[in-house]
């Protein structure tokens, strides 16, 4: 892998890589959208592809018989070792080939001056975290990949979010708008240069902009609440940073002096190959800690340098060397460092990385104040390659769904018991990479781990690390590691309390059959004794109806047939009329799915959890949902993922200063999926259709019960529901426009509706030309 990263490298800045040439030589992998330079490594070489019209493959071979076994790509072979050997390079045959712009990474395209070119798009103003904007092939109704470039660094984007005025303007049939999530190293307060390209690498627009820093107000509380969802904070760093990392110092010293007398032996574990370069300061890192009860555990995987010569020079009894002798892989070697740990706490450093020298006093620390604690994990300054280049530091509360969707916690700054090992095992070592995350993953899932703010652990990574994103087998692995999880999270829903009171589950439904079929179908595995259904339809199709109907004669839901659609507060309101009046209620989408012990989660929550009034679950939305990152910046939107915490809503609310995760506080979510005790929704007033047609009321609701009720709404991590987002806004948008608008976009009712239902239209939600009109 390593050597694949430096040839990648390499490659960018070589003009024997010519992605004009490869692209049209190879009009396939232009409409993959793959990476270009990836596609060679990992496909085109061995499709016998040439990279340029300057080297081939097969020839350089054949003029260097000595590489006739060469199991690494012939183009990174001369790149890193063949061009300073002097080996020879020859031209494909001097074919006429015509002039291909070099359009790698590090040269900038040109402008795009053709007229007549039928790709066009445009950058709307950017926003605080946001970019958006259009590209479109005018002819070709079907959405198209672009790419976004910031200083240089590409991503690819397909455009296909539907807006008005580009229908209105001739851009087909309007669906080719996009809205990008800034990655967090760019909120940095430091001006970009952004292109907007074609996948040929023609410029369709450009800017500048600056992304501003968040402010974190002097608060703590809002940098714990922010880091849920945004684990980095980039570096140069700000007052307002400042003041939250000198908190974090405070913290530390605290923790430091909360280590117990006895001071129980911590085990570190270094697995090391060929490093014998790094390993000195390794160990040096380790012998320098405040905390000297320690026992540091390296295993040789096999090295053919002086790594174990340079280790044998350190005298210390504490320094305990396994050799394999032969390279068993990082994770073999970790367990068998684990397997002859005698510490109560077990820490884990690699060779090149380090720690504060308060490090291992801190973490001990912390598990005395949390006494419950399998593992714990802190915050890291990370670094490209030394520590002269800070790119920022990484840290956050910590979130289960976003854990399980992408890893942001560090084993060089991740520490658990002993006794945790013993009972779950070890690093898997059936996985080829990505071991520390499905540990900690693990451990996360079966027990107790909480995040400690402070920042005492050092990380340095090749930029590179970063840049290959479309690794094939980095890909698999991650696959894998998300199989396993889901499987953890299978046996936690197994493990659920059963259910001790009625539930009656409110559906305000529209359309989506599919959608709304396999909502019911997982309430039906749900125990009947205590839950019943009660479907509210807002005037679908007959199908839909008559599915409906069908249910209702089998005594499976509560059925109420509008003939208009209402939208969902009123229908929400309409359910609840006629349901059991002792039941607690579940106001649920119809394109949600409750996993196996979900409910039961919820339930439990509602009941144990001080001055609870609501609970909600994860809310998991599909892989590739374009609104995942802008709930959750972090996220990696290819894979699935929770948005019940979410950045756009900023919800998250009174984190604990060591959060474990399991429950969270928020004041408000979206109402997809939400559990609501009935003495709590008697003292309430209900939802208010009149002034929240569709949206609005969740809110309002939520404003409600905490602050004048004041119960809490806590988001509940072991239950989770999945979401198929806005399936049913979709059909009624294509069904009927003038609808649409009035619920979905003015949230409000009709003249001759508000007359129907005694409405009054609210002056606050009126336009200033309708104030002025005087006509409300």
């Amino acid at each position: 892998m390593l050597l694949t990263v430096k040839g990648y490298n390499a490659m960018k800045k070589s003009d024997l890589f010519n992605v004009g040439y490869y692209l049209n030589k190879h009009e396939s992998v232009r409409k993959d959208g793959m990476d270009v330079l990836l596609h060679y490594i990992y496909y085109g070489s061995k499709k016998g592809y040439n990279p340029s019209p300057l080297f081939n493959s097969e020839e350089y071979i054949k003029l260097n018989p000595d590489l006739k076994s060469l199991k690494i790509n012939p183009l990174i072979h001369y790149l890193l070792y063949g061009k300073s050997e002097n080996r020879k390079i020859s031209l494909p045959h001097h074919e006429n080939i015509p002039h291909f712009e070099n359009k790698n990474i590090t040269t900038k395209p040109k402008r795009n001056k053709t007229k007549n070119r039928k790709i066009k798009g445009l950058f709307n103003k950017p926003s605080k975290d946001k970019l958006s904007g259009w590209a479109a092939e005018i002819g070709n109704n079907h959405p198209i990949n672009v790419i976004i470039s910031i200083d240089n660094i590409k991503f690819t984007i397909k455009p296909s979010n539907y807006r008005a005025d580009l229908k209105r303007n001739g851009i087909n049939e309007g669906k080719h708008a996009f809205k990008f999530t800034i990655p967090m190293d760019f909120l940095d307060g430091i001006e970009h240069e952004i292109l907007l390209k074609d996948t040929d690498g023609f410029i369709l627009d450009k800017l500048t902009f600056k992304w501003q820093k968040p402010d974190f107000e002097n608060k703590f509380s809002r940098y714990t609440s922010y880091s849920i969802t945004n684990p980095i904070v980039a570096f140069p760093f700000n007052e307002s940073d400042k003041k939250i990392f000198a908190t974090m110092e405070n913290i530390a010293n605290y923790l430091i002096k909360q280590v117990p007398e006895e001071k129980p032996l911590v085990s570190i574990i270094m697995p090391v190959y060929n490093r014998e370069g790094l390993i000195t300061n390794a160990i040096k890192s380790v012998l320098n800690q405040t905390y000297k009860n320690f026992e540091l555990i390296i295993i040789d995987d096999g090295s053919s340098d002086k790594t174990c010569e340079n280790i044998l020079k350190i005298k210390d009894k504490r320094i305990k060397l396994i050799r394999n002798k032969e390279n068993l892989g990082i994770s073999a070697s970790r367990n068998k460092g684990l397997n002859i740990s005698k510490g109560k706490y077990i820490m884990y450093l690699d060779s090149d990385n380090d720690w504060d020298n308060r490090y291992i006093s801190a973490m001990v620390g912390a598990f005395r104040v949390n006494k419950d604690a399998s593992a714990l994990y802190c915050g890291q300054y990370v670094f490209e390659e030394s520590k002269t280049n800070l790119k920022y530091v990484r840290f956050a509360s910590l979130n289960k769904g976003l854990l399980s969707n992408r890893n942001y916690i560090d084993l060089n700054a991740y520490a658990h018991t002993r006794d945790v090992y013993l009972k779950y095992g070890g690093f898997d070592e059936s996985l080829v990479k990505c071991v520390d995350w499905d540990l900690i993953l693990k451990y996360s899932t079966f027990a107790k781990t909480y995040s400690v703010p402070v920042i005492l652990s050092n990380y340095y990574f090749d930029l590179a690390d970063n840049t290959i994103t479309s690794n094939p087998e980095l890909s698999y692995t991650i696959k894998q590691v998300h199989e396993k999880q889901e499987k953890r999270l299978e046996k936690i829903g197994k493990r659920a309390p059963k259910l001790t009171r009625g539930v009656s589950v409110i559906i305000p439904s529209y359309e989506a059959l599919d959608d709304l079929k396999i909502c019911l179908e997982s309430l039906f595995k749900l125990d009947s004794k205590y839950v019943e259904v009660v479907v509210v339809d807002n005037n679908s199709s007959y199908d839909v109806k008559n599915y409906l109907r069908k249910l209702k004669l089998e005594n499976k839901i509560k059925l109420i047939l509008n003939h208009e659609n209402y939208g969902f507060t009123y229908a929400v309101n309409q359910a609840i009329e006629i349901a059991k009046k002792d039941n607690d209620i579940v106001l649920l989408n119809n394109d949600a799915v409750f996993t196996e012990g979900a409910m039961e989660y919820l339930q439990e929550a509602a009941y144990t959890l001080e001055n609870c009034g609501i609970t909600v679950p994860q809310q998991v939305l599909p892989a590739n949902t374009k609104t995942i990152d802008v709930h959750v910046p972090y996220a990696n939107p290819q894979y699935m993922c929770d948005v019940n915490l979410s950045a756009h809503h900023k919800n998250v609310i009174n984190l604990p200063l060591y959060h474990n995760g399991i429950y969270t506080e928020v004041s408000f979510v979206a109402f997809f999926c939400v559990y609501i005790r009935r003495d709590v929704y008697d003292k309430s007033l209900g939802l208010d259709a009149e002034n929240g047609r569709h949206y609005r009321s969740d809110v309002i609701y939520s404003n409600f019960i905490r602050n004048v009720l004041n119960y809490k709404i806590y988001h509940v991590s072991n239950a989770i529901v999945y979401h198929k987002l806005q399936k049913a806004t979709t059909q009624l948008q294509e069904k009927s426009d003038k609808h649409h608008d009035l619920m979905f976009v003015k949230n409000r009712w009709s003249s001759s509706e508000r007359e129907k239902f005694g409405y009054k239209q609210a002056i606050w939600d009126l336009t200033r030309d309708e104030i002025e009109s005087g006509k409300y």
